[in-house]
């Protein structure tokens, strides 16, 4: 059955909200969907589910599982509005491994971390899987020669990679970290603290921005105390900074941080008489400020988490007693603002443990845990909109059997995939549940003075008529606007589209696109004559061109040309010469033979007057001159 502690190290493992440009995300939480599906296999047990989700809506849990010898590192994966696959193994056998932890980057590029023996000491190890791939072949990130454990792992907007844990010297426990760009390998570790004092509990979080931040508990010869490591964006760890004060232990330290460095750290700290959660906070392109006690005085809190909004609001969660039993509480600090009260999150009369928070990319704030009903261990949640307050506990889990160790995680239309682990009473099993995927509106706008119809694939928008649909979030749609006759298509605006090619949108929040389509029109250009001027014999025939050219952005429809002259001195075969349409940009000629009749006098001038038309435009005039010879 699942063990209860009292005091527990929890990893959070970095959100993926605030990927991409700063939108106004409105896509809301949906009703949990019952029931929770299984994902580990029945027969051996599965401890330390660890969730997190892709852009695309890609979901995977990463866990420990016994295979009857040792312990080996699994994972599952739920492709878009999909289901979970069969699990498979990460891991090699023969030596047991632990303490997994995964992270996504924007791409879809997964990387899960754990500690495992190589036979002599404990090593670090990572396996990566590339957008619609399958996982690789482990890689060590720590050193051989001395144990390294407790890994945890965050990602940048682009892909960088960072891996923390402790690594034995000798003497003393250093918290390291290795870093890996996008399509390269994890480089040599560093050490980020000092080496004099044993330090443990590391916890890395990455901002969208690539800001890092590391934080640790470390022994400073008189009581353990907290310590923070920062990173900018392509820059190198700062020294370690101390949090907490000194005096006291401190310890189960915590960070969240957001694009530009504002970076909150909660832990929690003997005030001499029982432990309190305090928290302290930086301002982006700052310093951390003096630590503040969140929780009341008078009895011990323990297992702070914390989750950042990209706003900037912060929300803590931990575990409290009341006198009777074990409460999950929280409390919100506003952007720029102050933490205040605390709130109860779980009802009084059983127990509570193991909170966890996570954050929609709109702020949303959803609270986890796992409390005694009486009978066992179920899984319960609870939601904050932005701006408002926390709601009613719901259970997630079944009766019956004991869940515990619950962990949460946002997608970015803001569903929610929790995952814990559940006795079938035979064996501890991973659980899964999650939020009803979003529908989301998309719609098309169709602007400027021409016409034309815009068509989805697939199907469902037929603008035209049917300008607006409701379709899954994260369903990719392609639109293809097609101009009326007589319009051209200009080109596309929002919904991350322009051009005149196709318009393709995934859909992860409300999008509205605009086709515009203009009224074209032809305009006919001067014409062009040749010759110009001819001296000719009488009774002698001349052929003269007259070459029409459409400077319009519409066809010229029913063109011809027309001459005009002296019916006593020119004699013209052909009056009107038709052409037909004539395409924007294009040209056409139109061929008159002439002569000069015995009545016109020698040397005078005969002029011939050429008219160009086409249906609904200006007519274009142009002259020739001829002269007769003797």
């Amino acid at each position: 059955m699942i063990t209860k502690s009292m005091k527990v190290l929890f990893a959070v493992f970095a959100l993926l909200a605030g990927f991409g440009s700063a939108t106004a995300w409105a896509a809301s939480q949906g009703p949990w969907v019952f029931p929770a599906v299984d994902l580990s296999a029945t027969g051996r047990d599965a401890y330390n589910p660890q969730v997190a989700v892709a852009p695309d809506g890609t979901a995977i849990v990463v866990w420990r599982r016994s295979n009857g010898a040792d312990s080996i590192i699994q994972a599952a994966i739920r492709p878009p509005g999909g289901t979970f696959g069969a699990p498979v193994d990460l891991s090699a056998t023969g030596q047991g491994a632990y303490n997994p932890g995964v992270a996504v980057s924007s791409d879809g590029t997964a990387t899960v971390v754990w500690d495992r023996s190589n036979g002599t000491n404990n090593m670090v190890q990572a396996v990566t899987r590339p957008p619609g791939g399958s996982f690789g072949a482990p890689v060590d990130l720590s050193v051989a020669g001395q144990d390294a454990d407790d890994p945890d792992i965050g990602v940048a907007s682009d892909g960088t990679a960072t891996v923390v844990w402790r690594r034995y010297d000798g003497s003393h426990f250093v918290v390291q970290a290795t870093t890996r760009q996008p399509g390269g390998s994890f480089g040599t570790p560093v050490d980020l603290s000092a080496a004099d004092q044993g330090a443990y509990a590391p916890h890395v979080a990455v901002a969208p921005d690539g800001a890092t931040a590391v934080v640790w508990s470390r022994y400073d010869g008189t009581s353990d105390i907290v310590q923070a490591a920062t990173r900018p964006p392509n820059g190198s760890f700062g020294a370690p900074v101390d949090l907490s004060a000194t005096g006291r232990d401190a310890d189960e330290p915590q960070v969240s941080l957001v694009s530009g460095g504002a970076a909150t750290v909660t832990w929690l700290r003997s005030n001499g008489t029982n432990t309190v959660i305090q928290a302290a906070s930086r301002p982006a392109g700052g310093s951390f400020g003096a630590p503040a006690d969140l929780s009341a005085a008078g009895r011990d809190a323990y297992g702070p988490q914390v989750a950042v909004a990209a706003d900037g609001t912060a929300t803590v969660v931990w575990i409290r007693p009341n006198g009777t039993n074990n409460i999950a509480q929280a409390v919100t600090r506003p952007s720029g603002g102050s933490f205040g009260t605390p709130v109860d999150l779980s009802a009084t009369g059983g127990d509570s443990y193991d909170p966890h928070v996570a954050v929609s990319p709109d702020g949303t704030a959803t609270a986890i845990w796992d409390r005694f009903n009486g009978t066992d261990y179920i899984v319960q949640a609870a939601t904050r909109p932005p701006g408002g307050s926390f709601g009613p506990p719901v259970d997630l889990s079944a009766a019956g059997q004991d869940a515990g160790a619950p962990r949460a995680v946002s997608a970015l239309d803001g569903s929610m995939t929790a995952v814990w682990v559940r006795s079938n009473g035979a064996d501890e099993i991973i659980q899964s549940l999650s939020t009803l995927q979003p529908t989301l509106l998309l719609q098309v706008k169709r602007a400027g003075d021409g016409a034309g119809t815009v068509k989805s694939s697939p199907a469902g928008i037929d603008c035209g008529d049917d300008c607006a649909e409701n379709l899954p979030s994260f369903t990719k749609v392609t639109l293809t606007a097609t101009p009326s006759p007589g319009s051209v298509f200009v080109g596309w605006s929002g919904g991350g589209c322009s051009g005149t090619g196709s318009c393709e949108v995934t859909l992860i929040d409300p999008t509205q696109v605009t086709a515009e389509f203009k009224q074209t029109k032809a305009k006919l250009g001067p014409l062009k004559i040749k010759p110009k001027a001819k001296k000719l014999k009488a009774g002698k025939s001349r052929v003269i061109k007259v070459k029409v050219v459409n400077v319009g952005d519409g066809e010229a429809q029913n063109a011809k040309v027309c001459v005009k002259a002296p019916k006593k001195l020119v004699k013209v075969k052909k009056k009107c010469v038709k052409l037909g349409s004539v395409a924007a940009g294009r040209t056409k000629t139109a061929t008159f033979k002439v002569k000069l009749t015995k009545k016109a006098k020698v040397g005078k001038k005969v002029k011939l007057t050429f008219s160009a038309t086409a249906q609904g435009i200006a007519k274009r005039t142009g002259s020739a001159i001829l002269r007769r010879k003797r």
